[in-house]
């Protein structure tokens, strides 16, 4: 079982679109090349999460009508170091991006340190979402808006999983598509009026 990864990047997507952003860039741990077309089509437990996450961008983009610019997909490791390099490389792309999504919660720490550092003013220069609703980002200033994946629901749908595959090594286990949820908090914001008319 697993959240619906592509849904849960399109309620990112489709949240910053909603607020007027154009240029939307995107944390990684999948490589751009990894995220194959028809993304509607991925079977969801064929694929890392993180490839599901990075082909919902580029499906949610495309299906806005917005360009899919490779500078503005940043590839990072999993952890909050690369992230904040990879978030540092978006804050210096050209066109400027107005808005970032990370595809899980390490790569948003890191993400989240760099735009403080970077002195750009958040969300009213940039926004970003995060993925996860950890501890720590309600108590951030500003507190971060996550795409929240049904963690409890989920351990719950594998505990009761587990006495049948325990009892069958050779079954296939189902398959569980849970809807992720988008909770807004401060960290977005409508582009400010000069990079919305870019």
């Amino acid at each position: 079982m697993s959240v619906n990864n592509i849904e849960a990047t399109r309620l990112a997507v489709d949240h910053l679109t909603g607020l007027g952003h154009r240029h939307i860039g995107i944390i990684s741990e999948a490589r751009p090349d990894s995220a194959p077309a028809g993304a509607t089509e991925l079977e969801p437990t064929a694929h890392w999460p993180s490839t599901l996450r990075l082909a919902g961008y580029m499906r949610a983009m495309t299906d806005t009508g917005l360009t899919v610019r490779p500078g503005h997909i940043a590839h990072s490791a999993y952890s909050s170091a690369a992230s904040y390099a990879a978030a540092t490389r978006l804050l210096r792309a050209t066109p400027p991006v107005t808005a970032s999504y990370c595809t899980d919660n390490v790569p948003s720490v890191g993400a989240f340190a760099a735009l403080q550092d970077s002195g750009q003013d958040c969300p009213g220069e940039v926004s970003l979402i995060g993925f996860d609703d950890h501890e720590w980002a309600p108590l951030v200033r500003p507190r971060l808006t996550v795409v929240a994946q049904p963690t409890e629901v989920i351990g719950i749908t594998a505990a009761e999983d587990l006495p049948a595959t325990i009892a069958d090594p050779t079954r296939e286990p189902d398959t569980h598509l849970l809807p992720a949820r988008l909770i807004t908090r401060d960290s977005t914001a409508p582009p400010s009026r000069a990079a919305a008319s870019d």
